[in-house]
């Protein structure tokens, strides 16, 4: 299951559509990236990435999501 696929499912899924999703990948595809935004993906990092740089795009993917929950 890649990832575009994962996101059309979580997107037709009642109770898992909210939840927010940073896609890891080692594909510099800019195609692939628009593809996992248009399906919801929060965000798209490359790897390699700073461990640091996740821990910041996960804290602001769920700070977003409790602004669009209220």
């Amino acid at each position: 299951l890649g990832g575009v696929e994962l996101l059309q499912f979580l997107q037709h899924s009642g109770f898992l559509r909210d939840i927010p999703v940073i896609i890891l990948s080692g594909d510099d595809n800019f195609e692939l990236e628009r593809q996992c935004k248009f399906y919801g993906a929060v965000k798209y990092l490359l790897k390699p990435f700073a461990p640091e740089s996740l821990i910041d795009e996960v804290e602001e993917a769920l700070k977003l999501s409790q602004i669009i929950s209220l």
